[in-house]
């Protein structure tokens, strides 16, 4: 395993004045140019050096990359499912939305999009639903961090990247400026070279950080 690899698993914090972590032969990680820091890990590094080498930052790791690491690792694992079927007991996904019956409504402060953590499969009689956590502080504080709920197939998605997420509110952002534009987007008259125009031109107002004011002038 690789040292960056393993500093994400047992390095709880960076040591303050240190630029970059190596290991030497005996396990040891030191934090140059500063060793007040150092520690033995508990496996041997693919890419130890000797301490000779260890005044090479090309030898070692930086905080970045320690940091990066522990991202990826505590980042939500992609789960993915068979169509037509329920997430895997134990899989966090997301709550995608269903239609409820009267006697069974929509949970108020379970909303589409929100992280979902499925605890077991359920039948009633030839109809299957999985039993999920969720946390509806997130949009009510008045209530606790851990409630229980239901949903049938096709109520769940997989956990979407931070790229797909920024992705889906880009589009949403400029839907909204192209609405309040001309009220419901592209009018039926207006010819495809301008709304293609109006397209990269709002596109481009997005990118430079502009978004559509909630409280326009006046209001």
């Amino acid at each position: 395993m690789k040292l960056v690899d393993i500093l994400a698993r047992e390095l709880k914090a960076w040591p303050f004045g240190g630029h970059f972590a190596w290991q030497d032969y005996d396990k040891e990680v030191r934090f140059s140019p500063d060793s007040k820091h150092d520690f033995h890990m508990s496996e041997l590094a693919e890419d130890n050096v000797r301490p000779r080498h260890g005044l090479n930052p090309l030898s070692g790791v930086t905080r970045a990359e320690w940091q990066a690491a522990v991202d990826a690792l505590n980042a939500p694992k992609v789960v993915e499912w068979a169509k037509g079927s329920l997430p895997p007991i134990g899989s966090v996904v997301e709550w995608d939305g269903c239609t409820f019956a009267a006697e069974d409504p929509q949970e108020k402060d379970l909303h589409v999009g929100d992280q979902v953590t499925i605890i077991a499969h359920l039948k009633d009689g030839d109809f299957e639903i999985a039993a999920f956590t969720f946390n509806p502080s997130i949009h009510n504080a008045a209530r606790g961090s851990v409630w229980v709920n239901q949903g049938a197939r096709g109520c769940f998605r997989p956990v979407r990247t931070a790229e797909q997420v920024a992705a889906e509110e880009w589009d949403k952002a400029r839907t909204e400026v192209l609405n309040a534009m001309t009220e419901n987007g592209k009018t039926a008259s207006e010819p495809e070279a301008l709304w293609k125009f109006r397209l990269k031109v709002v596109g481009e107002m997005l990118d430079m950080g502009y978004r559509k004011d909630p409280k326009p002038c006046g209001s």
